[in-house]
């Protein structure tokens, strides 16, 4: 088969909210100055709908569209290509450009995927943006060791969605968005993406924004996926089912696959690297990394990741919201944070950045006392579970946290210490405001109140594993279990209940125990 020219359809449009999506790497151009003319008058309100381009009477597996709006943000023009457009054509030109309309298409047909490019007639002036207030927490629930902050959370972040930008000052040419119009496709995402907050894919047609992490993210399991579907799936389901999903991995490949796989080699380096423009690659939510707290390095679960301002006005900044586990003074909750991670130019040895995902951890055997950087995790989070379960007298010789914002602040000892503790985190915060550094005031100055922006709302955590959506699986539903590998992570009061038996679930556990230190 001819491999397709790139061929387009000019049509005339009206208003069109459905189609979302546009290409990287487009230059701007300056647009012509519109005026209202006798001509421009006798134009009808209502235009035809858009003319889906057929190539050979079938409307090709990728569309690529560019929409071009009006001042009332309508769409005026539309250009159709079954390949990727290397320029966008100004708006009215056509040249030698052979336009194709097929006579036949009637828009019912739709293609697998549709990339769409919005072109505005201008760069708009500023628009402020409109922060949504996180409003409260969920619940009026912390971190037992928050007791040695002394923090005035603002609620002011936006929330993180891969689907919505922030309405800022818009370039003449919008950022790409890709909508997914196959349901197989739909059906395949919700079997393979176990745990990817805020973003889903219940609605039709399904919207994805440039660079289409959660697709990349799970290539791998799609690529499984094809040949492993369900049993419920008949011959022609299946069929289809397959090559939809070639033809998104075929998209994913041209459209960024020579880069990511210079990155993958990077990262297989003797000394992993990575580009900060690529980084994102390895922070798939549910995956684990390591950052510091109270000046020791802990593990998290990543929870979203997205695109934040920096102190310079700079985008480039990675904001990773992550949860991990720890006791409110009663139960073992989920608690969420969040960390910034600046760029850097070129390549960066990824053991020397401050999130270092878990899989690229630099080994220290000697440092870890012979076990590994998550052996030892899963080691010290068994006993912080242990720990909870009763007062424990004990003896420990060790180092105390530092507390405080940017540890500069520090609320009682700290440092190293040998000698008796209780550890009891029920009484602990029962009893901490009543503790001798308070009641003397003078010791230890307290610690003034730091404005700090809250941490992120707690995401849904999946009971479940991910199921195909069709029809024939949804009516078959499977006997075996079907829990996800967060099952039981939450809600669980180590004086009654019994822990997942779950490695992820100790790895991610606090490993700082509030205690009482008894003196001589």
């Amino acid at each position: 088969m001819d491999t397709p020219q790139p061929r387009e359809v000019s049509v005339v449009d009206g208003d069109d909210t459905s189609s979302i999506v546009s290409f990287e790497d487009i230059p701007p151009r300056s647009r012509p100055r519109y005026r209202h003319s006798p001509h421009m008058a006798s134009m009808p309100r209502v235009c035809p709908k858009t003319e889906i381009l057929k190539i050979d009477g079938k409307v090709p597996d990728v569309l690529h569209v560019v929409k071009y709006l009006g001042w009332q943000n309508n769409v005026i023009e539309c250009r159709q290509s079954p390949v990727a457009f290397k320029h966008v054509p100004p708006y009215g030109f056509n040249g030698d450009i052979n336009l194709v309309v097929d006579d036949d298409a009637t828009g019912d047909e739709k293609p697998v995927l549709e990339i769409i490019t919005k072109v505005l007639p201008r760069s708009r002036s500023p628009i402020p943006i409109h922060r949504r207030s996180r409003g409260p927490r969920d619940q009026e629930d912390r971190p037992i060791t928050e007791a040695f902050e002394n923090i005035d959370y603002r609620y002011d972040n936006l929330y993180p969605d891969e689907g919505q930008d922030p309405e800022v000052p818009g370039p003449e040419i919008s950022r790409p968005f890709m909508i997914i119009h196959s349901d197989h496709l739909i059906n395949a995402l919700k079997a393979v993406v176990a745990y990817y907050p805020y973003v889903s894919f219940d609605g039709k047609p399904v919207k994805i924004n440039a660079p289409y992490r959660v697709l990349y993210h799970h290539r791998q399991e799609l690529a499984r996926y094809k040949d492993n579907q369900p049993l419920a799936h008949d011959p022609d389901y299946a069929a289809t089912t397959s090559k939809h999903i070639d033809v998104l991995l075929k998209f994913l490949d041209d459209n960024l696959g020579d880069e990511i796989r210079r990155e993958e080699e990077r990262h297989q380096l003797a000394t992993p690297r990575a580009t900060f423009d690529l980084f994102w690659l390895l922070l798939k939510p549910g995956d684990v990394f390591y950052a510091k707290r109270y000046d020791i390095w802990t593990p998290y679960v990543i929870s979203s990741v997205t695109m934040g301002q920096g102190h310079n006005n700079s985008c480039d900044v990675y904001n990773i919201n992550c949860w991990m586990l720890e006791s409110n003074g009663t139960k073992v909750n989920r608690f969420m944070f969040s960390y910034n991670l600046s760029p850097w130019l070129g390549e960066q040895a990824i053991g020397s950045l401050s999130i270092i995902p878990a899989a690229f951890w630099p080994e220290d055997l000697e440092a870890q006392g012979g076990m590994t950087m998550k052996e030892k995790n899963i080691a010290l989070g068994k006993l912080y579970w242990e720990l909870l379960k009763r007062p424990t007298y004990m003896d420990y010789e060790g180092l105390l946290v530092n507390s405080g914002p940017s540890n500069r602040q520090c609320r009682g000892p700290t440092g190293f210490m040998c000698g008796r503790v209780i550890c009891d985190a029920p009484g602990f915060d029962t009893f901490y405001n009543q503790g001798p550094d308070n009641m003397r005031g003078g010791r230890y100055h307290r610690i003034p109140v730091y404005n700090e922006t809250a941490p992120p709302s707690k995401d849904h955590l999946p009971k479940d594993l991910p199921r195909c959506g069709c029809d024939a699986c949804m009516a078959n539903r499977p006997s075996y279990s079907t829990e996800s590998p967060y099952h039981g992570f939450e809600d669980l009061d180590p004086t009654q209940d019994s822990p997942p038996d779950s490695d992820l679930f100790y790895l991610v556990c606090s490993k700082t125990m509030p205690g009482f230190l008894l003196g001589d």
